[in-house]
């Protein structure tokens, strides 16, 4: 049985590893933040993904993604959608860093 003295030491010590991720994190934001320094080190994706953010303000992506899911069906529209989603969700693990 544990005791709560252990009890006590668990839970601090949970918050000290709590506290590491959360100066973990913020660190990350932060350098995700920097656009300069995404630039530098990926200049390519940081176009890609300022087009495809642009593209998408701009209401010119939707229209050509119903007319490819017109073309093909709904079954296909629902895959492109999914294929999509995957894609965006992949490029948001990447940029956080972490292997999805």
């Amino acid at each position: 049985m544990t005791t709560p003295a252990e009890l006590r030491t668990q839970i601090e010590l949970k918050g000290a590893e709590i506290s590491v991720l959360a100066e973990q994190i913020e660190q990350r934001l932060e350098e995700l933040k920097d656009w300069r320094n995404n630039i530098e080190y990926a200049p390519l994706r940081t176009v890609a993904l300022s087009v495809g953010a642009g593209l998408m303000a701009s209401g010119i992506a939707i229209p050509v993604i119903r007319s490819v899911g017109r073309q093909v069906g709904t079954a296909a529209r629902a895959s492109l959608t999914a294929y999509l989603t995957a894609l965006f969700t992949d490029k948001l693990f990447q940029l956080a860093g972490r292997p999805r």
